[in-house]
């Protein structure tokens, strides 16, 4: 929805307002934001841990903020005070605001014992396991919220497939990987945890 809202925006600043205010608003919420992001270690997203790629993304946050504000200051002279609603739109179905309504962060799918599992602390193998038995939970998922829980429980079961062996999660995408399948032939074997 973001790109939805900011491309009217856009436009609408680019041809109403001088090129050097553009410039000038760009640069100065960009690079605040980048001073921010830098100064508290933070970027949108995962960064990651070399200091380079913290760089990078509080670039790429500054230039996203920054491009933000030139939309809104375009929205703003198209439709005054009104505008302001628009943002506050955009920033309640924004996808952290919904993330954060629902879905718990830091839980897993239950594991066979019934608790919630970190994903770290099951082997590799557990690991592929889950994956296959949440591909029968999502198809049989009675509400969204479940379904959308399920659906965030199979990609941290992917992300910690990665961190662990990423050429062994690539070679098993490019094998025609099924939802359903099982990549554990990828990824275990002699060096895999």
């Amino acid at each position: 929805m973001g790109v939805v809202l900011a491309v009217p925006g856009l436009v609408a600043a680019v041809l109403l307002s001088r090129p050097a205010t553009l410039l000038i608003g760009f640069f100065v919420v960009a690079a605040a934001t980048t001073g921010l992001a830098v100064g508290f270690g933070t970027t949108f997203g995962r960064a990651p841990a070399d200091s380079g790629g913290r760089l990078r993304h509080a670039l790429l946050a500054g230039a996203v903020v920054g491009g933000a504000g030139v939309a809104m200051s375009g929205h703003v002279q198209l439709l005054g005070a009104a505008a302001f609603l628009l943002f506050l739109l955009a920033m309640a179905t924004s996808p952290p605001v919904i993330e954060r309504l629902f879905h718990k962060h830091g839980t897993r799918p239950k594991g066979r014992s019934g608790g919630s599992v970190q994903v770290r602390e099951l082997t590799t193998l557990e690991l592929c396991r889950q994956w296959q038995d949440s591909y029968q939970a999502l198809r049989e998922a009675p509400t969204l919220a479940l379904r959308l829980q399920i659906i965030e429980a199979r990609e941290h079961c992917l992300d910690e497939l990665e961190r662990r062996n990423p050429d062994g999660l690539q070679a098993w995408l490019a094998s025609s990987a099924s939802a359903a399948g099982d990549p554990s032939r990828f990824l275990t074997g002699p060096g895999t945890t």
